[in-house]
């Protein structure tokens, strides 16, 4: 008896969760279809367009049952197949959950460029004092958002892809001593994309990015490091990155572009023994970030049903193929980063890391330099 109930619960249940009724106007009367909880939303938010659609290709309500059955057909098996009960729902709040974990994200890569191991690089005059080179770097995005995306397009390859990517960038940096005065100044360009890099390219199918970054940052000496004096500096700078990230199938594609501006302040500390200079710091980033995806899905083909029937429903609107949306907003990032550089000669070989404690993201970066 016990299991009868369950079983009963579990029907309604799913029933409640598949039969909800939307109101339509089909031919100059309001008409009444039973359809998913996850079309119904759509329905109620786009229904003027649907209604001028299906004027225009002049729909019968039979049509639109017929079409609609098949649909709740589709919909009776679509949680063994897709892990989840609202596919084109999921497609819209993965992306808009995915659009506001980009900030972070980008923001830490940023602040892990030009950093330099010695809190002050020196006076131009007298002296000179000049160094330039390249940041490898890495950085933690979550992306189980974009996941959830992905899976509710039917690309169930993305099951095996962490729900955090490491992504790689790749800097040059250049930074100048001060004149006369105790302070540096340095400038970061950073370009990459995915889809040049193979190896990159294959780990991360279907997903791709691409990255712009340019930066400048301005240092103070408050310790010039002089005997056995530390070098302590504090700074600002500001970071500019715009690029994109997406996912795609020959049914589905999503794309997000985005834009990020961070402005931060800046302390460190460093103490050059001999050839080792270890170091320490802080920043504090207010990052604003513009993103704006777009999404074009064929479900008739995602979908394991009618193809004409499921071709029907998007040409009416009631399965849009189409979608849009985006994040605008601003946040405060602080980080804390350390490491250490070997100083040979004129070669500077630098290491560090960096962890944002309040998104809990890690970052990294080696830094190959010639300095003066």
């Amino acid at each position: 008896m016990k299991k009868i109930f369950v079983f009963l619960a579990i029907a309604i249940t799913t029933s409640l969760l598949f039969a909800v009724e939307v109101n339509i106007n089909v031919g100059g009367k309001n008409e009444k279809f039973d359809v998913p909880i996850d079309v119904a939303n759509l329905v109620n938010k786009n229904k003027s367009q649907i209604e001028d659609a299906l004027r225009y290709h002049n729909v019968s309500k039979s049509d639109i049952d017929k079409a609609v059955t098949e649909l709740n057909k589709v919909y009776d098996d679509i949680l063994d197949e897709f892990g989840t009960l609202t596919p084109v729902t999921d497609v819209e709040n993965g992306l808009n959950n995915f659009s506001k974990d980009l900030a972070p994200a980008i923001s830490n890569a940023q602040l892990m460029q030009n950093v330099w191991a010695e809190a002050w690089l020196g006076k131009l005059v007298p002296g000179f004092h000049l160094g330039a080179g390249i940041d490898l770097g890495a950085s933690q995005m979550k992306i189980t958002a974009l996941k959830d995306t992905a899976k509710a397009f039917g690309m169930s390859e993305v099951s095996d892809l962490p729900d955090s990517f490491v992504f790689p960038t790749v800097a040059g940096d250049v930074r100048l001593g001060g004149i006369l005065l105790p302070f540096d100044i340095g400038a970061s360009f950073m370009t990459i994309d995915s889809s040049r890099i193979n190896a990159l390219d294959e780990a991360i199918s279907p997903m791709a990015f691409d990255f712009f970054t340019l930066g400048f940052d301005f240092r103070w000496a408050i310790l010039q490091g002089k005997t056995w004096q530390p070098k302590f500096s504090v700074g600002a700078g500001y970071v500019f990155t715009k690029g994109g990230v997406g996912i795609s199938s020959e049914e589905a594609n999503a794309n997000l572009n985005f834009k990020n501006h961070t402005a931060y302040l800046q302390a460190q500390l460093s103490k050059k023994l001999l050839f080792f200079i270890p170091y320490i710091g802080a920043k504090v980033a207010y990052t604003k970030s513009e993103v704006n995806w777009s999404a074009t899905a064929q479900w008739n083909s995602i979908f394991d049903g009618n193809e004409s029937d499921l071709g029907n429903l998007q040409n009416w609107g009631i399965l849009p193929t189409e979608f849009s949306g985006g994040y605008d907003g601003w946040k405060i990032i602080p980080q804390v980063y350390g490491g250490f550089c070997l100083d040979f000669a004129i070669i500077n070989l630098t290491f560090g890391i960096g962890w944002d404690f309040v998104d809990k993201l890690a970052s990294g970066a080696f830094s190959f330099r010639l300095a003066w």
